[in-house]
C-alpha cells in the first residue's frame, strides 16, 4: 500500500476541527488590497479552495496538471512513480466516497479522482529524473545505501488492476487500422507479380485445385512485400530510429519472424478447424470483383469465372496445414514433428477466456516479434527496446482486461516464451528452404 507519511504530515495543518469548521486561517487569507493597503474587512469570509478529491484544504498551486491538497497530491505522485496504481481495485463498484476522512480506504477510487480533477500521469518524474532536475545525486545515492535492506524485502501487492483504459483501447484500433492494408492487395499484388500462382491460390481458396507448395511459398513472400513496405513503416512513425537500424528492421529477421508468426495463425491445423479471419468469403469475394475490371491483370475472363462460382455460395477455405507441409517436407521427423508443435502451439496461444480466436493478441505480439532488440547489431539499442517495452506494456494490461489474475499471468508467460520458440520456427523452416535450393 502506498505510504502515507507525507499525508499525515500535511494532515496536521488541516484548517479543519473535529466538527469539519474551519479554524486557524492565517489573517492573510481574509486580508484584501484597497488602494495598495491591507484592509481587513470586517464580515466577509475569505475564499478558500477545496480538494476536489477528498474536501480538504487544497494547495495554492496546480499539481501535475490538477487542483488537490498535500497528502492528494503525494498519493498521486508515489502510486505513479511505484505504478502500484495499475493493480489499485475497488471493492464496491468503484463509486467509493472519498472524504477527508475515508480517502486512505479505497486507493481505486481515490486515484480515478486524481484523473477526473485533471491529473495527468505522464507529469510525474521518474526518481532518475526528479535526480537530474534538482540535482539531488548525493542525496539520492545517501538514501539508497539506509534503504538497500528494506528493498530487499517483497512488498505485499494486489493482484488485481485497473481497468483496460480509453486511450489503450485506441492504441489497440490504431494498430488494427495500421494491419488492415495487409488484408487489402495481396490478392491482386499476387497475380501482377506471378499470374499463375496468384490463380493457383485463389483456385486453392475454392477448393478446385490443390495448393501448389511453391506458390504458396510465393504469397508468403508477398506478404511480407506489402507488410515491410507498407505496414512496418506506419508502425515506425515518430520512432526516433537512424536509417540504418530501419534498414535492419525491414531486412532483417525480426520483420520475417514477426510476419511468419502472423502468418501461422491463419493455417488450418486439420479440415475441421473454422477459418480464423472474420468475414474471410466476403474479403476474398471483394478483391476478386475489384479484379473483373482492373485492366492491369491479366486472365479476368477466368476470374469472372471463379467470381460466378463465389456469388453462387462456394466455400472459401484457408489451406490446411498438411496442405502446406506434407510427409517428409523436411527429410527428418525430429524436424518436421517439432515444427508442427510449435505451429499447434501458435495457434492456441491468441484465445481469449471462451477459448474463441483474439485477433488483437496476433497484432500486438508480431509487433513485439518486431521491434525484438535481441540478435541484431542496432546502432541504438535503447531505442528499440522502448519499443517493444510501450507493446509488451500493452499487451499485459490488455490480457489482464480479459482474463481473471492467474489466466492472465500465464497468457503472458506464454507470450514472453514465444518470442524465442517463433525465432526457432522460423529457423527450422528457413533450413529446410536452403537444403531444398
Amino acid at each position: 500500500e502506498v505510504s502515507d507519511k507525507e499525508e499525515n504530515n500535511d494532515e496536521n495543518q488541516s484548517c479543519f476541527d473535529s466538527e469539519g469548521a474551519l479554524t486557524n486561517l492565517s489573517p492573510a487569507r481574509s486580508s484584501v488590497i484597497v488602494s495598495g493597503k491591507i484592509k481587513k474587512p470586517a464580515s466577509q469570509k475569505p475564499l478558500i479552495d477545496l480538494c476536489p478529491i477528498c474536501g480538504a484544504l487544497a494547495g495554492k498551486h496546480i499539481y501535475y496538471g490538477g487542483k488537490s491538497c498535500g497528502p492528494c497530491r503525494a498519493f498521486f505522485r508515489r502510486s505513479v512513480q511505484s505504478k502500484y496504481f495499475e493493480i489499485f481495485h475497488c471493492k464496491s463498484g468503484e463509486n467509493c466516497t472519498i472524504e477527508h476522512d475515508s480517502r486512505k480506504k479505497c486507493q481505486f477510487c481515490r486515484f480515478k479522482k486524481c484523473l477526473e480533477a485533471g491529473m495527468r500521469t505522464a507529469w510525474v518524474l521518474s526518481e532518475e529524473q526528479r535526480n537530474q532536475r534538482f540535482n539531488k545525486l548525493t542525496k539520492l545515492k545517501t538514501q539508497n545505501s539506509k534503504n538497500d535492506s528494506a528493498r530487499s524485502q517483497p512488498l505485499a501487492i494486489s493482484e488485481v488492476h485497473m481497468k483496460f483504459t480509453i486511450e489503450e483501447q485506441k492504441s489497440i484500433e490504431e494498430l488494427h487500422q495500421k494491419f488492415k492494408f495487409h488484408q487489402q492487395t495481396w490478392l491482386k499484388t499476387l497475380l501482377l507479380q506471378n499470374k499463375d500462382a496468384g490463380l493457383n491460390v485463389l483456385e486453392a481458396l475454392l477448393k478446385i485445385a490443390p495448393i501448389k507448395i511453391q506458390n504458396f511459398r510465393y504469397l508468403e513472400d508477398i506478404f511480407h512485400l506489402i507488410f515491410t513496405r507498407n505496414i512496418v513503416p506506419k508502425l515506425l512513425e515518430n520512432a526516433d530510429l537512424p536509417t540504418k537500424d530501419i534498414g535492419q528492421l525491414i531486412n532483417g529477421q525480426n520483420s520475417a519472424i514477426s510476419h511468419m508468426f502472423k502468418l501461422q495463425q491463419f493455417t488450418k491445423m486439420n479440415q475441421t478447424q473454422n477459418d480464423r479471419i472474420p468475414d474471410f468469403d466476403c474479403k476474398v469475394t471483394k478483391q476478386v470483383s475489384e479484379l473483373v475490371d482492373d485492366k492491369a491483370v491479366d486472365s479476368t475472363e477466368y476470374i469472372t469465372e471463379l467470381l460466378s462460382r463465389l456469388e453462387v455460395g462456394a466455400g472459401v477455405s484457408m489451406p490446411t496445414y498438411t496442405d502446406l507441409y506434407p510427409e517428409h517436407w523436411a527429410m527428418d521427423k525430429e524436424v518436421e514433428d517439432r515444427h508442427k508443435e510449435i505451429s499447434r502451439r501458435i495457434q492456441r496461444w491468441p484465445t481469449d477466456a471462451d477459448n474463441k480466436f483474439d485477433y488483437p493478441l496476433v497484432l500486438l505480439l508480431s509487433v513485439i516479434l518486431l521491434f525484438n532488440p535481441d540478435h541484431n547489431p542496432l546502432v541504438t539499442r535503447s531505442v528499440m527496446t522502448n519499443l517493444q517495452s510501450k507493446y509488451l506494456t500493452l499487451l499485459q494490461r490488455y490480457i489482464r482486461s480479459k482474463l481473471d489474475t492467474e489466466a492472465a499471468n500465464a497468457k503472458f508467460i506464454e507470450a514472453m516464451l514465444l518470442l524465442s520458440v517463433a525465432r526457432e520456427m522460423w529457423n527450422l523452416s528457413r533450413h529446410h528452404q536452403q537444403l531444398n535450393m
